[in-house]
């Protein structure tokens, strides 16, 4: 009787989810790709271990969504950033130029659950017969002022460095230490920005309330 049900337990467990769906913590693509340069973007995804989670894109029309699967067939290894190469594009015989627009499950600033996430409008991505790779990016970010009143933004990416903002965002102190869902580029800048020669330009910013 005890092997009999032991048997069944095994059998039920075999029977549970094997995915579920993934967060997407940042985004980074480039400005412009072209038919012949589809070009890649980076994804950084969560949860990470123990789970084991992948990222992937798919393009309906003229709309590109980010995906973040957990798989737990799959044993955790340390990710890091995950690139992707963009599917082929094609432009219309009569036109030069389009816009694909990219969204992505990032996830909730409030953390409610391992999968919380909310479906955020990224950016655009140009498709031209002229590549640019200048990078665009989304996601959430962790923004500070530091001891000489920098303000200053750490990217939930585990391969970018603390990045510096061109310009002061209309932030007061007590938001030092919160984090942020961003979107925006990298520019240089002349002269550097607190010794940076490369910084945020932020299309948009909405910060948590809750300080992390």
């Amino acid at each position: 009787m005890v092997a009999a049900l032991l048997a069944a337990g095994c059998d039920s467990e075999a029977t549970g989810p094997t995915a579920a769906a993934g967060g997407v913590l940042w985004v980074e693509w480039p400005t412009t790709v072209s038919p012949m340069q589809p070009g890649a973007i980076r994804v950084s995804v969560a949860p990470q271990c123990p789970q084991y989670t992948d990222a992937g894109v798919s393009v309906t029309g003229s709309r590109l969504d980010v995906t973040a699967t957990v798989d737990f067939t799959r044993t955790c290894i340390s990710r890091g950033d995950i690139l992707i190469l963009l599917p082929p594009v094609r432009l219309q015989p009569s036109t030069t130029t389009d816009t694909i627009t990219i969204w992505a499950p990032v996830l909730d600033f409030s953390y409610v659950g391992p999968f919380t996430t909310n479906e955020r409008f990224l950016g655009s991505l140009e498709v031209s017969g002229t590549p640019d790779t200048a990078t665009l990016f989304a996601g959430l970010i962790l923004v500070f002022r530091d001891s000489v009143g920098c303000w200053r933004g750490i990217p939930s990416s585990s391969s970018r460095p603390t990045w510096t903002f061109a310009k002061s965002p209309p932030l007061g102190p007590e938001s030092s230490g919160h984090l942020a869902f961003i979107r925006g580029r990298l520019v240089p800048v002349t002269p550097p920005v607190c010794g940076d020669t490369l910084a945020i330009d932020a299309f948009a910013l909405e910060i948590d309330a809750t300080p992390h």
